[in-house]
This record gives C-alpha cells, sequence and structure tokens, in this order.
C-alpha cells in the first residue's frame, strides 16, 4: 500500500475519532454518558492494524506517529473501537467515489433511500 493512502486513511480515522470525543463529551454533559466504546468502521486493513498498535511500536514520519499515537490512545481509552469493513460492504463509498449505477443502486437500498422516479405512489 502506497505511504500516501495509509496516510489519508489514519488522517480519516483520527478525524473521525475526533468527532467522536466531541460527541460523546456533549453526550456527557447533557446526561446521555456513553458505556460503551464507539465502533468506527474502516475499509482499510491496514490503518486498523496500524491505529491498534501501541504508540512505542510505531515508527515512521512524525506526523504518522502522532496520528496513530491519537489513534491508539482512542482505542486505549476505550472510547472507540476500531473495526474492518470490507470494501463490499461499505456503504459510505456511496458518498465518497464514483461508482457504476448497479453499485449506487445497492447502496442506495442499504441506506434505506428510495429513487423517486421508479417509487409508485401509493
Amino acid at each position: 500500500m502506497s505511504t500516501s493512502t495509509h496516510r489519508a486513511e489514519l488522517r480519516a480515522c483520527s478525524d473521525a475519532i475526533e468527532q467522536i470525543q466531541f460527541l460523546r463529551f456533549l453526550l456527557q454533559e447533557i446526561g446521555f454518558g456513553q458505556d460503551e466504546p464507539t465502533p468506527v468502521f474502516v475499509d482499510n486493513r491496514s490503518a486498523v492494524f496500524t491505529g491498534s498498535q501501541s504508540p512505542l511500536r510505531i515508527r515512521g514520519q512524525e506526523h504518522i506517529v502522532r496520528l496513530t499515537h491519537f489513534i491508539a490512545e482512542a482505542v486505549q481509552f476505550q472510547e472507540v473501537t476500531l473495526n474492518h469493513v470490507p470494501t463490499i460492504d461499505n456503504i459510505a463509498d456511496i458518498l465518497t467515489k464514483s461508482l457504476p449505477a448497479h453499485r449506487i443502486s445497492t447502496l442506495r437500498a442499504r441506506i434505506g433511500v428510495v429513487d423517486v422516479s421508479t417509487a409508485s405512489a401509493g
């Protein structure tokens, strides 16, 4: 895997965890604290593996080390769990990738979006 792809996956995972931490804090403040870690689904096995490792075991470019440390710390403190989701099951692809029509139809159905041009009135 290219370093830039790995770095992009780690950055996306780190950004998602930052948002999760904010939302967990907000929910705690209004009386809806979360007892379980929030699952984060990543379609990149390398990012899941790297993010699950002890930050002391990671070597490389400084910005990658910082991202990895941040992700691993969130996992260690049980704020999140990292889970691999195969690309075929990744419903976020409909929002992030150019896809063939059949794949769009499949993902659209999985997230509950109805094509109004083909939906029957009733």
